[in-house]
């Protein structure tokens, strides 16, 4: 069994990303981890090419540079699955979230609103290479008109990378395990989104984080940074509202 830990450390947060590795390591106990490095801030799209990494007998285990593990757990479940794993997008839930991107983008592309993923954390195999394939091509052919983008002739709302990867699971009709979302929380989706907070996470992922101006003089992934280390306190301290954004 081989299973990988893969993360990404876009330019500004090379230090977020390396935390995050050693963070992943000490709480899932898989030793064996990939940094990929690139230029320019924010090159989310640059997930969908790490099939070209991936051997026949490896499991990549993904997860962003801001999801940062704090408890212990055991990823062995994910090994050589036919399915693609993830957790659920908070975004694409019709009772609170049907303005978010997540939602709009399933009802455009056929996507199921109950499998959609968010993309910062997923495991995939060498099963799934097609999928990725395709969900890159269509992102190296978006289209931008009126500054609208377009995949595949279709209206997209997501930056790209997310929505490309969870229509590519469905146009290949991939089955999809949505794991609980202890795995990936966000607490910027319970205080924007209307999603149920979680007590007792194994990961905080600071999505969404950064993209206002609160610390005006520190870079996105400073921010981020400091979101997470803000989180982990409230967590560690026993407050019950740490998942609220420090201000």
């Amino acid at each position: 069994m081989s299973l990988i830990g893969v993360t990404i450390a876009s330019e500004g947060f090379e230090t977020m990303a390396i935390e995050a590795m050693k963070r992943f390591r000490k709480h899932t106990g898989i030793e064996k981890c990939l940094l990929v490095t690139n230029e320019g801030e924010g090159n989310y799209a640059d997930k969908l090419g790490l099939y070209k990494l991936i051997q026949p007998d490896q499991t990549f285990i993904y997860f962003d540079a801001d999801l940062w593990f704090i408890r212990d757990c055991k990823l062995d479940f994910m090994h050589d699955r036919l399915e693609f794993i993830g957790c659920h997008d908070p975004g694409c839930n019709k009772k609170y979230a049907i303005n978010h991107f997540p939602y709009k983008d399933s009802q455009t592309f056929g996507i199921k609103i109950d499998e959609y993923v968010n993309g910062g954390l997923f495991a995939f195999n060498y099963r799934h290479i097609k999928p990725f394939q395709f969900a890159e091509k269509i992102m190296s052919e978006m289209s931008v008109r009126g500054g609208r983008r377009f995949i595949d002739g279709k209206r997209l709302h997501d930056f790209g990378e997310q929505t490309s990867i969870n229509y590519a699971m469905s146009k290949f009709n991939i089955p999809i395990d949505i794991i609980p979302s202890t795995y990936n929380f966000m607490p910027f989706a319970c205080i924007h989104v209307g999603a149920d907070p979680i007590l007792k996470p194994i990961a905080i992922h600071a999505a969404g984080y950064g993209a206002d101006a609160q610390f005006p003089d520190e870079s996105a992934g400073e921010m981020k940074t400091r979101a997470l280390l803000g989180y982990e306190y409230k967590y560690k301290s026993g407050r019950r509202d740490f998942y609220e954004l420090d201000n």
